[in-house]
């Protein structure tokens, strides 16, 4: 058996982060040294050659465990230019997915890669992620899915260092999330004094009388996707996605629902992105979450057929105790009156209308129809050219 892991990760700042965070998290017991007792892994790192240097600190760790392959963007042709040359005329705001897209597609349409385990290079994993992704594969799973929690990389490094010594259990993960939370995360929660007005996932917080907060509760649109085995009879197409992948790769590559995983316990896999604070800094202005505005960008950002995982509650736990039921309860009755609302927006909605017909059908139609963002965003700066 065998995994590819694929990352791609350059310039110093960045490629130090994942040296000394992202990477120690990967070491810990149940991740790649349990997944390298039960298969082979080729470790595929996309950087430039002027970031090179920079993983020499870690390679002899990780070569206990992997086989790494550095793929150099200066190799990489792309519209006749290399991808080095292209990264420098980028915009620095959608840089990072066009390129981390472009390589996960260089990697992916090899046909040596059977499996393959999609990282960020500012993942911070609890300890037996990948040991519980090996379980899931032996299970007859083609795809593991798993809801990301959001760490507040300027609060937090001065404590990630050390406890990166010993192995985080997912619990104190959460702790850690909870305390050194990002803006952005905070504004997924119900209850919230601002909410994200970019709802790609709804907390709901579980309180216990004598200990406070003991976890919470989560409903996602995107999850990210950890593994993904590409179906084979649907060729290259299940090896490519068109706006970043956890949008729509893994409806793309696995055709059956059944052979889709999603985690729906922090206790199985838990995956933290260590980010700055100036990252997509929090708009103040109260944007409440009403059943309405749910309604609306799912309709509008989304397709059906990712219902598959809105439909499911994710239990993100740190304490013992807590009203959970009670609280799973009321995130499925907000659910529910979401759904129900779509339903009715899509009645009132079927007029001989173009932009109507296509919003509809990117909503209602295959995953091949689905407009995301980032494809809409290139179909309008194509049609102002």
């Amino acid at each position: 058996m065998r995994y590819d892991i694929f990352v791609t990760v350059w310039g110093q700042n960045f490629t130090e982060k994942f040296v000394k965070h992202s990477v120690p998290s990967q070491l810990f017991p149940g991740n790649l040294p349990a997944l390298s007792s039960k298969s082979d892994i080729i470790y595929h790192i996309y950087t430039d050659r002027e970031s090179k240097i920079i993983f020499d600190p870690i390679m002899p760790e990780l070569i206990k465990y992997v086989e790494v392959e550095f793929h150099y963007f200066e190799d990489i042709n792309y519209k006749g230019a290399n991808l080095k040359e292209v990264v420098s005329n980028s915009d620095l705001k959608t840089v990072k997915h066009n390129v981390q897209r472009l390589t996960s597609h260089h990697m992916l349409t090899n046909k040596s890669v059977i499996a393959a385990i999609l990282l960020d290079s500012d993942f911070i994993l609890a300890d037996g992620c990948f040991a519980k992704v090996h379980e899931l594969r032996e299970k007859g799973y083609h795809a593991v899915m798993t809801s990301l929690a959001r760490l507040n990389e300027n609060s937090v490094s001065s404590v990630l260092t050390d406890l990166l010594q010993h192995p985080i259990k997912s619990k104190d993960l959460v702790k850690l999330c909870l305390v050194h939370m990002h803006p952005i995360y905070f504004g997924y929660f119900m209850g919230s004094d601002f909410n994200s007005e970019y709802p790609v996932q709804l907390n709901w917080p579980v309180m216990e009388s004598n200990v406070g907060l003991t976890g919470f509760i989560v409903r996602c649109i995107f999850p990210h996707p950890l593994l993904i085995i590409p179906d084979g009879k649907r060729g290259s197409a299940a090896r490519k996605y068109f706006s970043t992948m956890d949008y729509d790769f893994v409806f793309r590559a696995v055709a059956d629902n059944k052979k889709i995983y999603l985690s729906q316990s922090s206790e199985e896999i838990l995956i933290s992105k260590l980010t700055s604070e100036t990252y997509a800094p929090a708009n103040n202005s109260y944007h409440k979450v009403t059943i309405d505005r749910m309604a609306n960008f799912i309709l509008y950002n989304s397709n059906r057929r990712h219902n598959f995982f809105l439909d499911k509650s994710i239990q993100f736990l740190c304490e013992k105790g807590g009203n959970w039921n009670e609280v799973n309860k009321e995130a499925q009755k907000f659910m529910k009156n979401v759904e129900k609302t779509i339903e009715h927006k899509i009645k009132i909605s079927m007029v001989p209308d173009p932009k109507s017909l296509v919003q509809l059908k990117s909503y209602l139609g295959s995953i091949e129809d689905f407009n995301s963002p980032q494809i809409l965003d290139r179909m309008n700066r194509w049609m102002t050219d």
